[in-house]
């Protein structure tokens, strides 16, 4: 098994049990689980995050960055593997020495001052992503209000959605990813029809766009504060992710019910393209 790790499971017994259950049990490490371990604190909160993980590096997985993931997804036939950072991988042993080794204690001032450099990096790039975000809410904003009241009413009481109100969510999530394609440095084209249920924009649009409604039916978007929108964002990287590997492992309820949701959707979305 290959899952996708929330940092708030990284210090739980649980995942302690998942990694000695067996060899084959492995936790997947992305750009934006990092980031959220140096954003604050970045050095006292690594001896503590990495405790457990660091009992089992080995069976530890780092992916690429998510801006590599996005065009990558576009383009390979050999999904998730490239997806998996190799190098960052297999020096996670060493970087686990390093930790252990230190414990609790001051790090080396070389070392002390790559992670504060991370830290930097992280803040910055966690402040990256809201531009996305901002994208998708505005849109769903701007969606909702041509929404036909039926469709809000079916999501609030968990009812199957009829043709027009599926075709409806289906053609946002089509326009907003199209928004986003354009939007990112790297990626010269909007993608073909074909290629959108490997993309890791498409794929982060729906999860993205199945918990706007969320938000949406519990009392609007602009209720959302920004420390939420952030945080929530973040946890449909894990869960876009966990859509490339064998699910997720987190305690939030919310992050566990997205991902059931969009694995759905996708599998909607491949078996009818």
């Amino acid at each position: 098994m290959k899952k996708v790790v929330d940092i708030n499971y990284l210090q739980e017994p649980e995942l302690n049990n998942y990694l000695r259950q067996s060899k084959d049990n492995f936790i997947i490490l992305s750009d934006f689980a990092c980031m959220e371990i140096y954003k604050t604190n970045a050095i006292k909160n690594l001896y503590s995050k990495f405790e457990i993980v660091s009992r089992y590096p080995k069976q530890v997985i780092v992916l690429k960055a998510t801006r590599d993931a996005a065009s990558i997804s576009l383009s390979s036939t050999k999904l998730p593997d490239d997806l998996i950072d190799p190098v960052q991988t297999k020096n996670f042993t060493d970087f686990c020495s390093v930790i252990r080794s230190s414990g609790k204690k001051r790090l080396s001032p070389f070392l002390e001052a790559q992670l504060l450099l991370k830290q930097s990096i992280a803040f910055e790039e966690i402040n990256k992503l809201i531009d996305y975000d901002k994208l998708i809410i505005e849109g769903i904003i701007e969606r909702s209000k041509s929404y036909n009241p039926t469709l809000l009413k079916s999501l609030k009481n968990r009812v199957l959605l009829s043709a027009t109100d599926s075709e409806t969510i289906i053609d946002d999530i089509f326009t907003i990813s199209k928004e986003i394609f354009i939007m990112h440095p790297d990626i010269r084209s909007v993608p073909e029809y074909k290629q959108l249920s490997n993309s890791y924009i498409f794929r982060y649009t729906v999860s993205a766009y199945l918990l706007a409604l969320k938000w949406l039916i519990e009392g609007g978007l602009q209720n959302v504060s920004l420390d939420r929108f952030r945080n929530d964002m973040v946890d449909m990287s894990y869960v876009t992710y966990s859509t490339y590997f064998d699910g997720l492992l987190s305690f939030d309820k919310k992050a566990n019910t997205l991902y059931e949701e969009t694995t759905s959707f996708l599998k909607h979305f491949a078996d009818n393209t």
